[in-house]
């Protein structure tokens, strides 16, 4: 999507939810929904805000530049078990030629909340 500011945004408005509240504060999230290998661990703990968009992001940047997901498992259960550690290495040859910055965002758009 192309914003009227110029920015670019990726979207799915298939799961969407207002982010405010009728009272406009800003609301919180509980319900786990989304495909198992791009959900941020806080979406598996049930309480979230927008800023685990941020872990979609970095889970697509790293399928983007290299092919692969950064979380594997066998099962659902599984695959949020990887998640929820947040562990993931750049081993595969494809990072061989993606800029140390690239990984360095994505690193940190993959980091783990532990609160």
């Amino acid at each position: 999507m192309y914003g009227s500011d110029e920015s670019i945004r990726l979207i799915d408005f298939g799961l969407s939810k207002t982010a405010l509240n009728n009272n406009g504060s800003r609301a919180k999230f509980a319900t786990v929904v989304g495909t198992p290998y791009y959900l941020a661990p806080e979406v598996l703990r049930g309480d979230y805000g927008k800023e685990c968009d941020c872990w979609s992001l970095g889970v697509m940047m790293y399928v983007i530049l290299s092919g692969f997901l950064p979380f594997h498992g066998q099962n659902r259960a599984e695959v949020y078990s990887a998640v929820k550690q947040g562990t993931f290495t750049f081993d595969h040859p494809e990072f061989d030629t993606v800029h140390e910055s690239a990984r360095d965002l994505i690193e940190k758009l993959l980091t783990v909340d532990k609160t």
